[in-house]
């Protein structure tokens, strides 16, 4: 096998492997995550309010949770 070939054939498979990662991963802001609310500024409470992060008032922690953990498939 040429240079050549070797080479488009291991950018070939890259980019598959890539594809392939980019399909099993969901993005980060459709994760269900929270945040410790007493450990970051007024400033940034205020943001991720504004982004619609909000806070559950039936638990036991000072915490804002994603807008994605609302969804049903959130599992959270």
């Amino acid at each position: 096998m040429s240079p050549l070939r070797f080479a488009v054939l291991v950018v070939i498979l890259a980019v598959l492997v890539a594809m392939l990662f980019a399909l099993a991963t969901r993005p980060p802001d459709v994760r269900c995550s929270w945040i410790d609310a007493e450990k970051v500024s007024v400033e940034k409470l205020e943001i991720l309010r504004d982004e619609g992060w909000y806070s559950d008032p039936n638990d036991s922690k000072e915490a804002l949770y994603s807008p994605a953990c609302l969804t049903p498939e959130a599992g959270a």
